[in-house]
């Protein structure tokens, strides 16, 4: 029969070594391909996650193995990274400003219109139509939530589109 430890006998550091490639593969799965830059951080940010709040509350009477809480823990770690790197990618498109076209904040006739008018032209030689109508939607100041029900994506695409525009931009800058 199968010998089940009580939550206070379980050993982080031993759970951890033992399902590493456990955590390792779930990570592998869900982390779009965009974003395997960040796979070690992912991580780590899930043995992190495991060791300080959800192994301590594993209970093995409600009848999961602990390789089950693991993998549904280090999913939810992986989902919430996502978030994260998306919320940063947003943030880092909506704080465009004049600093970044200088030489239009530089002349004696500056208009913000202007400046605004001749980077969005500029981002629609640059982005996909796709893209460009969610550029658009997030500098209007829609949610990503609002603008994948709008745009009738899902979120995670949304999420992965506003990475490639951020990816694109980049590329393109100065």
């Amino acid at each position: 029969m199968h010998e089940t430890k009580s939550p206070r006998s379980l050993d982080p550091a031993t759970v951890l070594a033992e399902h590493d490639g456990l955590i390792k593969s779930v990570v592998a799965q869900y982390l779009p391909r965009h974003l395997r830059g960040y796979r070690a951080d992912v991580e780590q940010t899930a043995r992190l996650h495991l060791w300080e709040k959800s192994l301590p509350r594993f209970d093995p009477s409600r009848g999961a193995s602990v390789a089950t809480f693991l993998y549904v823990c280090v999913r939810q770690v992986v989902f919430g990274a996502i978030k994260r790197i998306n919320r940063d990618a947003i943030e880092s498109i909506e704080s465009l400003g004049e600093e970044d076209f200088p030489a239009v904040a530089d002349s004696d006739n500056f208009d913000i219109e202007v400046l605004e008018a001749d980077v969005m032209s500029r981002l629609r030689t640059i982005l996909t139509p796709h893209q460009y109508r969610l550029f658009w939607l997030l500098r209007q100041g829609y949610e990503p939530p609002e603008i994948a029900r709008m745009m009738g994506i899902a979120l995670v695409t949304v999420y992965r589109s506003t990475h490639k525009i951020r990816t694109r931009i980049g590329q393109v800058a100065p």
